[in-house]
């Protein structure tokens, strides 16, 4: 009996070490999530859209100056930044004397993107009323078109009734979630103006005030003094928000060097140093414990039906991040690029010339001749004889083997010309079908011995196939085809002693081959 007891209560007693964690594995403990002084908060991965972290995150709260992301955003997608704007004495009137401003001077006119960094870099809520009436025609239109932005990005537990952020005014009616403006961060992160102003730890108006200028700096202290370890990410900016309803407020965006990217919206009930306190460690503690989940991606192609295929080429290696983040989908790739590129994503070898060239369908045409090649029937070929008449005949049959390869994201126009952006080129790599695995073999393909006075290059090889030679991937000499008693020959230009010479043999349902010689 004392011995069951004994051990009941070993038992007992090893329950309790469990349960106070003394015995959990070390791999799989999760770090506390850190205690922050906020009314709310969300971390989102800003690539992928989830929230990691989050405290009260569908909590109404007041956005404050938070809001002028959206401010930015629907004045841009409605207006040209080039647009110069008159200061107008109706429009001062309607400043609020409590709110933040770059002291902006009746009948002084400043392009929609100068008063873009006034109102980003500085909060400037006279620079936000300006931007209202201008793109709105009125406030009170702006701000209509405002709130129908917020429902068309998901921001649906906020509401607005003024482009600046004010809440202490008379019957006051805006609110949001850190949820929300999360959402919010992360759509305006995407768009190239509002990124590039937003990481400024200053901006200066240069016609200010009678032929001087004047330096506003930013409100976002990241940017300015506060320290940080920008080993582990770099804060590129974002928007804060101050008033005595939503306390001390920043949306901040943080992104690492491998394309991580990660928001922290943060409404703060304490000081404002306690406030960047807060978001840093929020942001390190996401770095550190949620790295490997985090989404590597480029930041334009976020809201991309073409994200997917994009990213998978990322994640092996196939693209690399680029130190902006931004992959540039719509650029016109050059003929290196897309060799490259090709190369890494179908484990080929392909060269081609004239590497800075932009790279056209025709080009692609010839890359891709011998991939899968097959001999079309006549037929096949009649439903390109007017598409491509101005063509030659080799030329015309790549081409026909190309479409036939059903690759193409569109039919250019059927334009040989065409010139591929770096989006196409990637869904045409998307698009490739595996190589035919069942490819014959040459049995028979020989160089004689190339000496540094020889002029032609002669061998033996299969019927009818294709030979070539080339020097450090630049052909010399034109290609020629194997002779009815399985012999080629071609002239070449004179090559120094020790150069390689590779030489290439193909023919369609057939492997290439090719062998090194060294000039003697």
């Amino acid at each position: 009996m004392r011995k069951n007891k004994r051990i009941i209560a070993i038992f007992l007693s090893l329950m309790m070490l469990i349960s106070s964690g003394v015995f959990v594995n070390n791999a799989h403990a999760a770090q506390a999530k850190p205690t922050v002084y906020a009314h709310s908060y969300t971390v989102m991965d800003a690539n992928s859209g989830e929230i990691i972290i989050s405290e009260q995150e569908n909590k109404r709260i007041y956005p404050a100056s938070t809001i002028k992301l959206l401010t930015a955003i629907v004045a841009i997608e409605n207006c040209s930044l080039y647009k110069r704007i008159t200061v107008k004495k109706s429009t001062l009137n309607k400043v609020d004397v409590e709110t933040t401003t770059a002291g902006l001077k009746l009948g002084y006119a400043y392009t929609l993107e100068e008063l873009l960094n006034m109102l980003l870099v500085y909060s400037a809520g006279d620079a936000a009323e300006i931007i209202a009436e201008s793109v709105g025609g009125t406030r009170e239109n702006f701000v209509d078109m405002m709130n129908i932005r917020a429902k068309e990005l998901g921001m649906n537990d906020s509401y607005f009734d003024n482009p600046v952020g004010m809440d202490w005014h008379k019957n006051a009616n805006i609110y949001s979630t850190s949820s929300d403006i999360a959402k919010l961060t992360r759509y305006a992160m995407t768009n190239d103006t509002i990124r590039a102003i937003v990481k400024k730890p200053q901006y200066v108006i240069k016609n200010y005030y009678k032929g001087k200028s004047k330096t506003l700096y930013a409100s976002n202290n990241f940017l300015r003094n506060y320290s940080y370890s920008k080993n582990l990410f770099t804060i590129i900016g974002s928007k804060t928000g101050t008033s005595d309803k939503a306390g001390y407020a920043l949306s901040a965006t943080a992104r690492d060097s491998s394309g991580r990217e990660v928001i922290c919206a943060f409404f703060g009930k304490s000081t404002r140093m306690q406030m960047f306190q807060d978001i840093n460690t929020l942001l390190t503690y996401t770095f550190n414990n949620y790295k490997n989940i985090l989404e590597k991606s480029f930041y334009d192609i976020r809201y991309s039906s073409t994200k997917t295929i994009i990213n998978k080429y990322l994640a092996n290696g196939v693209l690399t991040m680029t130190s902006s983040g931004k992959f540039s989908g719509s650029t016109q790739v050059s003929k290196k690029e897309f060799v490259t590129t090709t190369n890494k994503a179908l484990k080929t070898s392909y060269v081609v010339n004239g590497g800075t060239a932009k790279i056209t369908l025709l080009d692609v045409a010839k890359i891709f001749k011998d991939y899968n090649s097959k001999e079309y029937s006549q037929e096949i070929k009649n439903k390109y004889k007017n598409r491509f008449k101005n063509l030659n005949s080799t030329d015309f049959n790549n081409m026909v083997h190309l479409y036939e390869l059903n690759i193409l994201p569109h039919d250019y126009g059927y334009n040989a010309n065409a010139k591929i952006s770096r989006q196409e080129m990637v869904l045409m790599l998307n698009n490739m079908p595996q190589r035919v695995q069942s490819l014959k073999t040459f049995s028979i393909f020989t160089v004689n011995r190339i000496r540094h006075t020889s002029t032609i290059i002669t061998g033996k090889g299969l019927k009818n196939a294709r030979v070539k030679a080339s020097v450090s991937g630049k052909q010399i000499g034109k290609t020629v085809t194997v002779d009815s008693y399985g012999k080629y020959k071609i002239k070449i230009p004179k090559q120094k002693k020790k150069v390689k010479i590779v030489v290439t043999i193909s023919k369609t349902g057939y492997k290439s081959k090719s062998k090194t010689i060294i000039v003697k």
